[in-house]
């Protein structure tokens, strides 16, 4: 994030903290989107078809031969790097009866061998071995390479489009954003680890959650809340969104030049990146999380820790164990995805009809929107 961008969020803040006026607009959600089967099946065609969606870290795929897979969107993805270390993408099926190539979520390999029948797969998708290929004397080994799928390593993430035939530049999806994202350097940083959770929630009631500062102070006030202050500035870069949450700590900015204002020693960033992935941006790593629909009321959870350099020491890989513990396990786990179930348990009830969203919770009604304006265009 440019010097200068940071420098004005930091004054944003500030302002509020000393009074200022904060802009903010009400709005409301109707609570039916978070049980409708026909607007879920409208979510997956468009939204988790037709967009680009964060699969790894790019570090996961460092060197020629690593692979990883994803299934969170119901299609069986494959990502490689190839020999020559050209990244791609496939449909994770054989094109001879259709088994599933791969079943390890990541890994290292020359070459994909198909449990079923073993016809053997390049990692660029070329087919390059059928056993007994004389009972196939019409087969074209061209034409039955793995089916691929559009991808893309950018700002230290990998993205992968579900549906073949929609290619998005990421430039210009990423919008406003890309400036912002391109100066955290993430494509240095590696992945520490990565969990993977179902919990028994509407998706968006997750992303609602991580794009709104209002709850902090409450739902937070055995674990984080002590380190944040109440301000928050928000900026829409549809379909995407900034929100920054000021740290307890904001006003001692005051006391330092403009010129050594570094907004993490002061503010957390969050990033909402259209149309299911939270970055929270802590002093000195990076929370990842993508949310995935598994029916009206179950969701899939990735949570990745990217750090900025491996571990050098015992001392290191305890202090990122228990940092990641404190976030996964308790601000994550116990509070957000807890209260999203709270949520998720009462919403057929009929007490609410619409959510009422105040002042902070303003990125909310923007992710909704943006979801409405998606499945308006269709795919």
């Amino acid at each position: 994030m440019r010097h200068a961008v940071q420098v004005d969020l930091l004054e944003r803040l500030l302002s509020q903290a000393e009074g200022g006026a904060a802009g903010f607009q009400e709005s409301d959600v109707p609570v039916d989107r978070y049980v409708s089967e026909a607007r879920l099946a409208d979510e997956m065609r468009v939204l988790f078809r037709e967009y680009p969606l964060i699969v790894a870290h790019a570090s996961e795929l460092a060197r020629p031969g690593d692979f990883v897979t994803h299934d969170a969107t119901g299609i069986p993805i494959l990502v490689t790097r190839d020999a020559g270390a050209r990244l791609h993408a496939f449909l994770n099926v054989c094109r001879h009866r259709g088994a599933r190539l791969v079943n390890e979520r990541s890994g290292h390999r020359k070459a994909f061998v198909c449990p079923y029948h073993a016809w053997t797969y390049g990692g660029g998708g070329a087919l390059t071995h059928v056993p007994m290929k004389e009972l196939f004397p019409k087969l074209a080994c061209e034409d039955h390479a793995l089916v691929p799928l559009p991808v893309e390593s950018r700002h230290g993430f990998v993205w992968v489009t579900p549906q073949r035939e929609r290619t998005r530049e990421l430039g210009p999806f990423l919008g406003g954003l890309e400036d912002d994202l391109a100066a955290f350097g993430l494509e240095t940083h590696r992945l520490y680890r990565r969990t993977e959770r179902r919990r028994k929630a509407n998706w968006k009631l997750v992303i609602d959650a991580f794009t709104e500062g209002y709850h902090a102070r409450f739902l937070h006030q055995k674990s984080v809340a002590r380190f944040f202050s109440t301000e928050a500035v928000s900026d829409a870069f549809a379909p995407h969104s900034r929100s920054v949450g000021a740290r307890a700590n904001v006003q001692d900015a005051r006391s330092r030049p403009r010129s050594e204002w570094r907004l993490r020693d002061f503010a957390t960033p969050f990033y909402y990146l259209f149309p299911n992935t939270i970055l929270v941006f802590h002093p000195d790593y990076l929370s990842q999380i993508s949310v995935f629909p598994d029916g009206t009321d179950a969701l899939s959870y990735a949570h990745s820790m990217i750090i900025p350099e491996e571990p050098k020491s015992d001392d290191d890989r305890r202090h990122w164990e228990k940092t990641f513990e404190l976030i996964e396990e308790t601000v994550f786990q116990r509070e957000d995805l807890a209260i999203a179930e709270s949520v998720q348990s009462g919403l057929r009830s009929g007490a609410n009809t619409r959510f009422q969203l105040g002042g902070l919770e303003q990125p909310v009604g923007w992710f909704h929107r943006a979801i409405e304006e998606a499945l308006a265009k269709g795919p």
